[in-house]
């Protein structure tokens, strides 16, 4: 369960290096501010691929507010989260 977390705030951090890359501009630190309405449906076999999908729901000002799913080979939905990451200053 902590690995599929794991993934889903990876993913965010991932968006954010990436929006800053475009920008040509250093990726700052950020920090996980909140998870919200974690589901852990089923966990992935060993050596499964799975795909984590994120939609920015909001992102003001360094605050970045996300919700993500993560998907087994089947295409099912086995975990999802809401999270909130802040850049630091």
């Amino acid at each position: 369960e902590s690995g599929l977390i794991e993934n889903m705030a990876q993913t965010v951090a991932l968006h954010t290096g990436y929006d800053f890359f475009r920008k040509e501009q250093q990726a700052p630190t950020g920090y996980i501010g909140s998870v919200k309405k974690v589901t852990i449906d089923k966990l992935p076999l060993l050596n499964e691929t799975i795909i984590t999908k994120a939609i920015i729901l909001q992102e003001f000002m360094g605050v970045t507010m996300v919700s993500i799913r993560v998907f087994n080979k089947a295409e099912e939905v086995i975990a999802s989260s809401e999270m909130k990451t802040v850049i630091a200053s």
